[in-house]
């Protein structure tokens, strides 16, 4: 099994689309295809694969190609 199908928390997650937020990105853009409600991010108990955890990461690459050294301030 590859480390991306075991599931995992959203607080990775809700914490990069709290970042997008903060710089001027729509939640719901953030997530897009992603089978995620914006409000399953705040839920504790919700778990998520990596897979989906890695379109949210291409999504802001992709959303946010203005922030230099996207990675290391997310990180």
């Amino acid at each position: 099994m590859s480390q991306w199908e075991y599931e995992r928390n959203t607080q990775s997650m809700r914490l990069m689309a709290e970042f997008g937020s903060e710089h001027g990105l729509a939640i719901s853009d953030i997530l897009t295809g992603i089978d995620l409600e914006a409000s399953e991010l705040a839920d504790p108990t919700r778990v998520v694969s990596g897979h989906q955890e890695l379109q949210l990461i291409r999504n802001s690459i992709r959303l946010l190609p203005h922030v230099p050294a996207l990675g290391i301030k997310v990180g």
